[in-house]
């Protein structure tokens, strides 16, 4: 459609969406496939800190605990209701 109504006096170098989207895929699946490859490293890293027993005690901040206390309260709430 676009060639049938753009200045044909111009080199237009026209791509299909198809093409487009092919493209952006690689680009994208590139991104994640590193993302991935970190997140297999890091969780491997944790598996052996636990082994080495790095991972005794994380404890947890009071804002955490608070909220792990009200999102039990809500739960127990919503338990009684059914």
């Amino acid at each position: 459609m676009a060639e049938s109504i753009l200045d044909k006096t111009i080199d237009w170098n026209f791509i299909t969406a198809e093409n487009f989207l092919e493209e952006e895929s690689k680009i994208i699946e590139g991104i994640y496939s590193q993302q991935l490859k970190n997140r297999e490293k890091s969780e491997k890293q944790g598996i052996k800190d636990w082994g080495d027993k790095k991972y005794i005690d994380q404890g947890i901040e009071s804002w955490q605990f608070k909220s792990i206390i009200r999102d039990q309260k809500s739960l127990e709430l919503l338990i009684e209701k059914i």
